[in-house]
């Protein structure tokens, strides 16, 4: 059994993440490194985390639900046709609004620099830009712990930070066309 891919929520927090700490990346990386806590490593069925050497990131959805009322309309956008009559079946979008929490792990040498980038990145417009276009609002900081020197437990130097964030949630399900009404008069 496979898990399901990261959701679009997901991939949108974790480019906030690599696009806030870009310039935190080692010599030679392309992108900062973040992993995505609950996804199978590579290979594998198993749901774990992989190991990233520093400096790196792993974020969190730690919890997550709808925030209000769904909103529907109907669209005159084609989404297939019925499979018993073969007319065409059109888009309805629900459209709901959610609320998260997710946990962020900085690792590095400069963990407490990159942790004040990313509290910083809620509030820059050119990240507010593109995390828009995603659907996502990184909205609080919640809280923002050194955890490097926890009893026991040898690591990289890291900080744990728990943001707040919102996103909507667009799902379509396709309705069959109404193209002909008859109408039939009993008279008594």
């Amino acid at each position: 059994m496979t898990s399901p891919a990261p959701t679009a929520f997901e991939q949108a927090v974790v480019a906030w993440v690599e696009t806030a700490l870009d310039s935190f990346k080692a010599a030679g990386q392309t992108a900062f490194r973040v992993a995505l806590q609950g996804q199978p490593a590579a290979g594998s069925d198993q749901k774990s985390v992989p190991e990233l050497r520093a400096p790196a990131a792993y974020v969190h959805v730690i919890s997550e639900g709808p925030f209000g009322h769904a909103e529907g309309h109907t669209t005159d956008d084609a989404l297939g046709t019925n499979p018993v009559t073969g007319d065409p079946r059109y888009a309805h979008r629900v459209s709901t609004h959610w609320d998260a929490r997710v946990g962020v792990q900085v690792i590095g040498v400069q963990h407490r620099q990159m942790a004040q980038a990313l509290e910083v990145s809620i509030y820059r417009p050119d990240i507010e830009q593109v995390n828009k276009e995603a659907g996502l609002s990184i909205r609080m900081l919640d809280s923002s712990v050194d955890v490097t020197g926890l009893a026991g437990i040898e690591s990289d130097p890291r900080t744990a930070m728990e943001f707040r964030a919102g996103f909507a949630r667009v799902d379509s399900v396709g309705l069959d066309v109404i193209e002909t009404v008859e109408a039939t008069v009993d008279v008594q």
